[in-house]
């Protein structure tokens, strides 16, 4: 799982808006295909190759988190390319809400239901927002 921040406003509002985070984004990494899949606003989920996410991103941690099925995680995240961005469940983190659109994934939506599915199960709620700060925190 990579975790990142750039320097745009929308990185800053995501760090400010959940306490002054380090990090505003995170994605799966695809070793296999030298990609990561990430859930983006205006883009939903899409794959990005190595090289030019870690251009896009001048601020990121590649960090190795252990689930029971780790190909299992990645094909939950594989399918879910080409699905849309969950704007009201990423508007929904600070406020831990449960709005969630169904086959729509905000960035850290995504990597926790992969890593669930993986059998990795690292929240208790199951019906709450969760920054990528949170989901770096609990490595």
């Amino acid at each position: 799982v990579a975790f990142s921040r750039r320097t745009n406003l929308p990185s800053f509002l995501t760090r400010f808006f959940t306490g002054g985070a380090r990090w505003s984004h995170c994605a799966v990494a695809d070793e296999e295909r030298g990609v990561f899949i990430e859930a983006l606003m205006f883009k939903g989920v899409i794959e990005t190759p190595f090289a030019t996410w870690t251009l896009k991103y001048p601020s990121y941690e590649v960090v190795k988190i252990d689930c029971p099925a780790p190909i299992t995680a990645l094909n939950f995240a594989r399918a879910q390319v080409g699905k849309g961005y969950d704007y009201l469940g990423a508007v929904g983190v600070p406020w831990r809400t449960p709005w969630h659109f169904e086959n729509r994934w905000y960035c850290s939506e995504l990597v926790e239901a992969a890593l669930q599915h993986g059998g990795r199960l690292r929240w208790r709620l199951t019906k709450r927002g969760v920054s990528p700060m949170e989901s770096w925190l609990v490595l």
